[in-house]
């Protein structure tokens, strides 16, 4: 009888059911910094205003960006405009956003999923004779400790 049980325990060991394993990609995150946009921006130039009135037949204004000479020759009225060779403020602005980008890690991390398998007839079938087994186990049992009590 002994040995009848150790069999079919062995048997059952062999032929019960197994955990599958399905690979799973993990991503992670990154923060990477990525230029948006850069932007020029020209500074506005200080406003200038001057007026002269002169009895001489030349005039001539200054300021910091041009400057300018207008004579009276002939009945003629002659004029020039010329700018300094200074270079004029020009701001950069850059504008930097932060967007996160996630990326799948390069290797495999294994992650156990249990799923459960559907029965087959004949697993079904063994499950019922190995309850209706346990069932009269427990009752032979049972009826000894009661004999001998």
């Amino acid at each position: 009888m002994g040995a009848v049980i150790k069999i079919i325990a062995i048997v059952l060991l062999f032929t019960g059911c197994k955990t599958k394993q399905i690979p799973v990609f993990v991503e992670r995150v990154v923060k990477d910094s990525i230029v948006v946009r850069d932007t020029i921006q020209e500074v506005l130039l200080e406003p200038y205003f001057e007026e002269v009135s002169t009895k001489d037949t030349v005039s001539y204004l200054t300021n910091k960006y041009a400057y300018s000479e207008a004579k009276i020759n002939n009945n003629e009225l002659y004029h020039n405009l010329g700018i300094w060779q200074t270079p004029i403020g020009i701001k950069t602005i850059k504008l930097t956003e932060y967007k996160l980008i996630k990326e799948p890690v390069p290797y495999e991390v294994e992650k156990i999923i249990k799923i459960e398998k559907n029965l087959t007839w004949w697993q079904k079938i063994r499950m019922r004779i190995g309850e209706i087994a346990l069932l009269f186990i427990l009752v032979f049992v049972g009826f000894r400790l009661s004999k001998i009590s």
